[in-house]
């Protein structure tokens, strides 16, 4: 097949059966190019060949309508069932299922969840992988210019709970607020950050006034978004460090990482 192939969910399947190799399926394609860099780095060549695809690849009618997941995981039902499923893995975002989330967080699952032949992420998504800090210190290395970078990062590392915990209180305005997940992560960046008594906080006015000029929103809708946000802050910072890194939501996560950093 070719290095972007478009097929059918039972030509997949056929495949898989014809083949003697391995096959995963994936999300979308940020999710495939990290696997495929997993592979190449972690597994030597000695490994069964590894065929990863993602569900974007997939143009069947009875499939059309369902998202990604939906889609990965209506495959690996039915792979499941057949005996070349054992060289087949689908994986998928957790997202905020398995979560207690109300007056208290906490993470119900508190590991991967596999299902037959379908694997969920660890946390909401393959994002909440690096919302570490000795995972995110390679990185910053390479992409930081500044003379200050010792400094900074050493600032970085102080205050990275904090950093995590707010991007997880936005993660929970975003899910309460009609869904504007987009939106909560689009609207955040560096000028919006202010370190106060030892934790990285939001400038929520200035956060009020973003929404408004830029994010187009009413005065109405951008002050339910801020009292929200400082709902969920509050929530968030009686909770588990743990459970509040895989709550988060990814995407969330790491723009808040950055505009931080």
């Amino acid at each position: 097949m070719s290095e972007n192939p478009s097929f059918t969910a039972a030509g997949f399947r056929g495949w898989i059966d014809m083949s003697d190799d391995m096959f995963l399926l994936v999300e979308g394609d940020d999710d495939k190019r990290l696997f495929k860099r997993m592979v190449r780095e972690l597994l030597s060549d000695k490994q069964r060949p590894i065929h990863i695809y993602s569900a974007q690849d997939f143009i069947d009618t009875p499939l059309i309508g369902q998202g990604c997941r939906e889609k990965v995981e209506t495959i690996s039902q039915i792979i499941e069932q057949y005996p070349y499923a054992s060289r087949y893995v689908g994986f998928v975002d957790r997202e905020f299922r398995d979560f207690e989330i109300g007056d208290k967080l906490k993470d119900n699952l508190n590991k991967h969840q596999v299902s037959g032949r379908l694997i969920w992420s660890r946390g909401h998504s393959i994002e909440n992988y690096y919302l570490d800090f000795s995972t995110l210190l390679s990185p910053l290395r390479v992409f930081s210019t500044t003379q200050y970078f010792d400094q900074a990062l050493d600032l970085f590392e102080r205050y990275f709970e904090s950093i995590i915990r707010l991007a997880c209180a936005a993660s929970l305005v975003g899910k309460e607020c009609d869904n504007r997940l987009n939106l909560v992560k689009s609207s955040i960046g560096w000028e919006l950050m202010r370190i106060h008594q030892n934790q990285i906080v939001v400038d929520l006015d200035l956060w009020k006034e973003h929404l408004i000029k830029k994010q187009k929103l009413q005065v109405s809708d951008a002050t339910h978004l801020v009292e929200c946000f400082q709902k969920w802050t509050q929530v968030v910072e009686n909770a588990d460090f743990e459970d509040v890194r895989w709550l988060c939501h990814g995407h969330i996560g790491l723009a808040y990482v950055w505009a931080s950093y």
